[in-house]
């Protein structure tokens, strides 16, 4: 990862800009500002540990060689960073945190 793509990442996390929104059917919902004051929703299917992004990069990104952006890297981090890598599709409540 390029010291430019972590240094954004870790911008979103210093500003808390991750928040947990729901589980439905297994897939996590995170909220993630972006640097224009969108919000972009970031899922995870924690039965197959595919993730996905509605941000452009994600979304537009043909080649999707790897599919990630910097909103998906976040939310990972964040969930390594909390311990909360166990969380069951069951749990509603991982780890709110408003912007």
């Amino acid at each position: 990862m390029s010291k430019t793509k972590q240094s954004r990442i870790d911008e979103i996390l210093s500003k808390r800009y991750v928040s947990y929104d729901k589980c439905i059917d297994g897939v996590h919902h995170w909220l993630v500002k972006g640097s224009k004051d969108n919000t972009y929703t970031v899922l995870h299917n924690h039965a197959t540990d595919t993730w996905s992004c509605q941000c452009p990069s994600f979304e537009y990104d043909e080649d999707h060689w790897i599919a990630e952006c910097k909103h998906t890297c976040a939310v990972q981090q964040y969930v390594m960073h909390n311990n909360d890598i166990g969380y069951s599709e069951e749990d509603d409540e991982a780890i709110p945190q408003p912007f």
